[in-house]
C-alpha cells in the first residue's frame, strides 16, 4: 500500500494516476468488505515454516487444504484449480498439487504461514533464461530487461519483478518467486553486490516507460 501511495503521489500522467487511484480505492473496498482485491485469485500457495516440535505438525497440510476449500466456498474466491488433461474444475481450489504447500521444517515449536494467491497473469510471463557465462551480470541484466519489455501489460502493472540467479533451474525459479511475493517492497538486499544490481535493474526497467496497466 505504501509503495502504491507513493507512486500515486509521484505520478504526473493523468491516465496512469487515475489507474493508481482505482487500485487504491479497490484495496480499501476489499478491506471493508472482506473480499479479494482482484477477481483473479489465481492458485493458492502456502509458504510454511513449522517447528519440528509444533503440536499439530502432522495435521498442518490437511488443515491448509481444508482452509483453501473453505475460503473458496465462503469468501468466496474464484475456483481456478482445473485438471490440465480433462479440463475438469474441482470447484473448491483443491486437487493434485493444489493448493501448493512449500513446507520447511525448522527447530522449535512455532508455525509461520504466508498465503499467496498467485494469479495467472504473473505466471504467464515467467521467464527462465540461461545467458552465456561469458556475459556475466550484463547477461543477467539483459535477460531481466528483455523479459519485462516482452511482458508489458500482461502482468497488470505496476509490476513486482522477482529475480533468482544461479543454481539449478528449479532453484532459480523458486528464488525469483520468493523475492517477488515474500520480500517487503522497498527493502534493501543485505548483499552489497545484489543491492547494486537491484538498483540498476530498477532504474533500467522504469526507463522502459511501461506505465500503470501497461
Amino acid at each position: 500500500m505504501d509503495s502504491l501511495r507513493k507512486a500515486y503521489e509521484a505520478e504526473e500522467y493523468e491516465v496512469a494516476k487515475a489507474q493508481l487511484k482505482a487500485i487504491l480505492d479497490n484495496i480499501e473496498i476489499a478491506k471493508r468488505t472482506g473480499k479479494p482485491i482482484c477477481q483473479d485469485t489465481g492458485l493458492i500457495m502456502y509458504y510454511v515454516r513449522v517447528g519440528a516440535k509444533f503440536p499439530l505438525l502432522e495435521e498442518v497440510t490437511d488443515i491448509l487444504i481444508e482452509a483453501a476449500r473453505k475460503a473458496t466456498c465462503e469468501t468466496p474466491i474464484r475456483p481456478n484449480s482445473v485438471n490440465p488433461l480433462t479440463g475438469e474444475n474441482s470447484g473448491d481450489n483443491t486437487g493434485r498439487y493444489t493448493p501448493y504447500i512449500y513446507l520447511e521444517i525448522v527447530n522449535g515449536d512455532k508455525l509461520q504461514i504466508d498465503i499467496v494467491p498467485k494469479g495467472g497473469g504473473s505466471k504467464a510471463v515467467t521467464v527462465l533464461e540461461m545467458p552465456p557465462p561469458s556475459r556475466g551480470l550484463a547477461g543477467v541484466k539483459e535477460a531481466v530487461i528483455d523479459a519485462v519489455l516482452a511482458a508489458r501489460a500482461k502482468p497488470c502493472p505496476p509490476t513486482i519483478v522477482g529475480v533468482g540467479i544461479g543454481g539449478a533451474t528449479d532453484i532459480a525459479v523458486t528464488l525469483a518467486k520468493k523475492q517477488a511475493v515474500l520480500r517487503r517492497i522497498g527493502s534493501k538486499n543485505p548483499d552489497p553486490l545484489l543491492a547494486k544490481l537491484e538498483e540498476e535493474l530498477y532504474s533500467a526497467i522504469n526507463e522502459l516507460g511501461i506505465g500503470v496497466m501497461g
